[in-house]
């Protein structure tokens, strides 16, 4: 129970810190995942850089063979 105003701000300040605490635990939570997919963003580009776009068309009926 709250008696005197000495409870009343113990709680209130509880309550703060609980707050600022899930806020910065959410904020920590967010900046990780954007260093993630920054992460997950460059390799992928990295990994299709060495890529030929170029559509070669006059291939697709020849036999394909694997160099071993």
């Amino acid at each position: 129970m709250i008696e005197t105003i000495s409870d009343f701000l113990s709680i209130a300040v509880m309550v703060g810190i609980l707050f600022f605490a899930i806020y910065a635990l959410y904020a920590a939570i967010v900046v990780n995942r954007e260093a993630t997919f920054k992460s997950i963003e460059r390799r992928y580009y990295r990994y299709y850089e060495g890529v030929d776009d170029e559509d070669d068309s006059s291939d697709r009926d020849d036999l394909y063979f694997e160099d071993e």
